[in-house]
Order: C-alpha cells, then structure tokens, then sequence
C-alpha cells in the first residue's frame, strides 16, 4: 500500500538523498563523538595549524593517538554505576507478566531491554543527545499467532531529517532511501531517478503519536532547538589536549630524529632546471606555467615531514653575498618546552572531569579541603541525577511504553493504553560512585575536623557501599547488620566502654559482638519455608539474632567458674 507526500517532505527528501544533515545540533554531537569515540579531529587540526603543508598534516593523522578517548570511557564507566545503584529498580506488576519476560529475556539482539539501554543506549545518551530514538517492529511480516517485536534503533543527528516530538520524523536510512514514521503509521520512501518518489506503507499502528522520540541532553543547555550533550563542558580541554599531544608528540620526534636542513643542488626532472614549461590550451594557444613539482625554483624538492629545503642561491653570508654550505646539517632546538606541554595535557584532562564534577578520575587529583569535596559529592550527584532522569525516566520509560503499545494496544485492538501494564521505574537520586581511597580521605578529614557522629555514619556507609559494589547478597547482609547491630558504628574498644559503664544490655552487648558472623552464617545456610534469611521480614531476622544472643548467654553462665562475671575483664574478648 502506498501513501501521499506533502510537498514540503518531497523537498526534504530530495534535499538530503545524496547528502547528510548538517547544523549546530550535528555538531553539537559531533564534537563529543570524536573525543569518545577516538576519531581524529580533521578540523581542530586544520584550524589550529592553517599553513602546515600536507604531510605535515598528514604525518600528525598517521601518529595521531586518541589520549581523550579513555578519559571519556572513565567517565562513562563511573555513570553506568546508576546500573547497579541500589536505589534503581522496576516493579512491574502482575498484570504485566508477559511485557516483563519480553523486556527481560526475549528482547530483540540483546535479550535484555536493561542490556541494552546501559551498552548502547548510555553511550547514545552521552554522545548523540540529538539524536532519535525510534521503537518499530525488527521484521515487518511474521507467522499468524506471532506477536510484532518492537525493539530501540538509534539514528544519529546526521541522518534526522526532521523530528517533531509525537507527531512526525523523517529519517534517512541510505542514500535516497527515508522511513517516515507519524502518529498512525511506518512508511519507507524512496526516491527513483528524476526525483520520482515510490513510498510504501510498513506497518500501521494507529497509536495516535509517532513512537519516536529525541534522546536528549542536558535541559538548562537547551537552545535554537537542539541540545547540549551531558558532558560537553569536557570538549575544549579534550581539545586543547589532543593538539598539545600532537604537538609533544613532535617535539619528541623531533628530539629523538633532529632535523635537518637539505641543500637543493639538483635540477628539477620535470622542467629540466628551468623553472617553468609550457602548455597547450584547448584553442591552440601556448602558455608558460610554473612547473607543479618544483614550485618555479627549478630544484629538485622532496625533503619530507621534518625536513628543511634550502636552496643554495638563498645561502648568503653577513655582507649579503651568496655563500656555500654544507649540503645536509642538523638543526639544534630547545627541548625545555616538553615538560611544559606534558604538565599542559595533564592539566587540560583534569579540567575536563572537573566539568562534570569527577576530579577523583584524573590521576593527579586536585588538592582540595574536606568542604570543597563535600561540595564536589553534591554536584556529582546532581549531575549523575540529570543523566538517570533522562536515561531511566525518559528513555527506557518511554521504550517500555511504545513495546505495550506494539504487543497489547495494537495486539488486541485496545481502544486505550492499558496503564496498569506500565511499570513503576525508581529512579536514585544519591549514588555511590567514588572510589574507597577518595571516601577514606575525606572519612579521615571529617573524624580530624570533628564531624558530628550522623556525618561519619553516612561517610563511612558509603564507603562500605563502594567496596561491596555490585555484590547484591553482600549489599542485603550489610543493611540488615546497620539496622540490627544495636552498637552499629563503634569499635571494639568503644563497645567494651559502653558495657562497663551499662550503657548496653548483655543480650545488646553479645549480639553487637557477634551479629557480623552470625548474619553471614544465616545468609548461607537458614531458610524458613523455602524462603532465605536474607529475604526475611526485618522483624523475623531481629527475633532470630536475638534468640542467638540468648543462647550464647546461657551457654556461657553454664560454662563460667562460680563467681565470674560472664562478660567480665578475665574473659577473652575475641571469644564473644
């Protein structure tokens, strides 16, 4: 089945059937994909060094070595921690059982919908955020009793022909070839010889709005229509280390290989010394032109990248009178700029992951005060925050939302989204992401500044977050030790004061003592109706530590000597 093009989509079709977009919100990407993706930045060279000749350049494209690349591959490895943050989750409801087992197992190329939002689509996040994101079938016939399967594809700006969000976008799929996607259907269109048109009907859907939509990026950077990328503030002093590199680079080339200076004295092969040859025109007449291989001086030129030519005419002494020289001699420079450029490039890199508030990256962090870092962990967490906003609550939302649409709404002809099928997404707002030897400073800063106890407690939480990482057994035995171990935070000789002085029960005293083995013990080997320890009501783990706790106590008044006090000075503490 075929369908009617407005003329103006005709236009934009032939407009861009041999060639890609192009305008600030290409650019915009383009700029933070060369860096991520360790492209060589053909233009930042070409503007930084206008008059090089072409195997300079050449040379500088061969040696090129993308330094940025892993600067921004550590960034992107500390945002996907918003994966395993423990305040990130999907409940979906019972309704939804079959939309779940899509988005968890049977999801297109990636089995996994959360696979692939945290592989491809972070990336697209960070680098494309004008890009679009379209949710369509992955084959467009299937078996009668089969069901559509919608899956994310990412376009890339270059190929958004036009995108208003909900109603119509066009995308350019290959020279001269479109999918146009609208509120009611999927069409292909393309463009034939003489800029005839042959379009065809996909799929019609019938959703009401085009299950497209832009990825997007950073909100308060809005403008003209496009957006700035997350991490856009890194690009100039990626930049500015790119060119101080390639530069080092050369500087140490130079230092290892010095150049040298060559003496032309042979005759140019193509103009035989002259200089200048003459040419026929079309209409007969004969013209004399500089010879191409020579540039008119008549010498032989090929000193290559490194290399001076000089001729010997030029070579004139103090009085002005020509003089001869050596034919080949080195060229003596100063090296003392090498450490500069290399004290540059790794200034350059840290300003970059101070732009996205994550100094504790860069290898030689800046030295900073325990409230400037306190300060630092506020904004990295409002800037990882704007990220899962984008990334969770709208890019997976609306993914999740366009596969219902795909295999219940259009499925079984519903006359309205079925709501209840929708998932309820937790998105974190605090994350653990910096590393233990960061939070241990600035744990040592508080406990020296004098930090009330509250501060330390937080502090030294997330550090025992960062080190069991991902680790989710780990991350349940922890919490049910913080909320249970009625002495949670103190040391072993603080313990010991606090029972001397009463201030705790015995049964307190014991438990606080014993609650990390017995938790793990309970963690591998005690279940109660099939179901885990680790799974158990708060109120179930309590009553199982306590009655460990009275246990131990009676065991050890039978095993005490008349007249000693059970949990007195003469028993071994390490055997509590």
């Amino acid at each position: 089945m075929r369908f009617y093009l407005e003329n103006w989509e005709k236009e934009l079709c032939i407009r861009y059937k041999g060639a890609p977009v192009k305008g600030p919100q290409v650019d915009e990407c383009t700029k933070v994909r060369i860096h991520a993706r360790g492209l060589f930045p053909d233009n930042l060279f070409q503007q930084r060094f206008p008059t090089e000749p072409p195997e300079t350049f050449e040379y500088r494209k061969a040696t090129y070595k993308p330094i940025t690349q892993s600067a921004y591959l550590k960034i992107f490895n500390t945002v996907i921690k918003i994966a395993y943050d423990s305040g990130f989750s999907i409940a979906w409801p019972s309704e939804s059982k079959a939309i779940m087992d899509y988005c968890t197992n049977d999801y297109p190329e990636y089995d996994s919908l959360l696979h692939w939002l945290f592989d491809i689509g972070l990336h697209a996040q960070l680098i494309e955020p004008n890009g679009v994101v379209a949710i369509v079938p992955l084959t467009w016939e299937w078996a009668d009793g089969e069901l559509p399967k919608p899956y994310a594809k990412i376009y890339k700006p270059e190929s958004v022909v036009y995108h208003k969000e909900g109603e119509k976008t066009i995308l350019k799929e290959s020279d001269g070839v479109f999918t146009i996607i609208d509120a009611t259907k999927i069409g292909r269109v393309e463009v034939l010889p003489g800029d005839k048109f042959a379009t065809q009907v996909l799929f019609v859907h019938n959703f009401g709005s085009a299950p497209t939509f832009m990825i997007g990026g950073d909100a308060t950077d809005y403008q003209s229509g496009y957006y700035q990328s997350f991490i856009s503030g890194c690009v100039p002093h990626w930049d500015c280390a790119v060119l101080d590199n390639s530069v080092l680079r050369a500087a140490i080339h130079g230092h290892v290989y010095p150049e040298y200076q060559v003496i032309e004295v042979s005759d140019c092969t193509v103009c035989a010394g002259r200089g200048r040859y003459h040419v026929t025109a079309p209409d007969g007449a004969s013209h004399s032109v500089d010879c191409h291989a020579c540039g008119g001086t008549g010498k032989a030129h090929s000193p290559g990248f490194g290399n001076i030519a000089v001729r010997l005419d030029e070579i004139t002494n103090d009085t002005g009178n020509p003089m001869a020289g050596p034919v080949k001699q080195y060229i003596n420079k100063d090296f003392s700029s090498i450490p500069i450029l290399e004290a540059s490039i790794a200034k350059s890199l840290q300003y970059a992951y101070s732009a996205v508030n994550m100094d504790f990256l860069a290898e030689v962090p800046a030295a900073q005060s325990g409230i400037a870092k306190a300060y630092d962990r506020a904004y990295l967490n409002s800037f990882l925050a704007k990220v899962a906003n984008q990334l969770l609550g709208k890019m997976l939302k609306w993914i999740i939302y366009y596969i219902i649409m795909y295999r219940e709404f259009w499925a079984y002809k519903l006359t309205k989204f079925p709501i209840e099928l929708m998932p309820i997404i937790n998105i974190p707002d605090n994350f653990d992401v910096l590393p233990q030897d960061t939070i241990m400073n600035e744990l040592q800063t508080a406990k020296v500044s004098g930090a009330p106890n509250i501060v330390l407690d937080f502090i030294n939480d997330a550090l025992i977050a960062s080190t069991l990482g991902n680790k989710s057994d780990d991350i349940k035995e922890f919490e049910i030790i913080k909320s249970l171990d009625p002495l949670y935070g103190y040391t072993i000789s603080d313990k010991l004061a606090i029972k001397a002085a009463g201030g705790v029960s015995q049964k307190d005293f014991v438990l606080t003592m014993h609650i990390n083995q017995w938790v793990k013990y309970a963690a591998k080997h005690i279940s109660k109706d099939g179901k885990p320890f680790l799974e158990w009501d708060e109120v179930l783990q309590k009553e199982y530590l306590d009655s460990k706790a009275n246990d131990y106590i009676r065991q050890s008044v039978q095993d005490s000597l008349p007249g000693q006090d059970v949990f007195g000075g003469e028993r071994n503490v390490d055997s509590l």
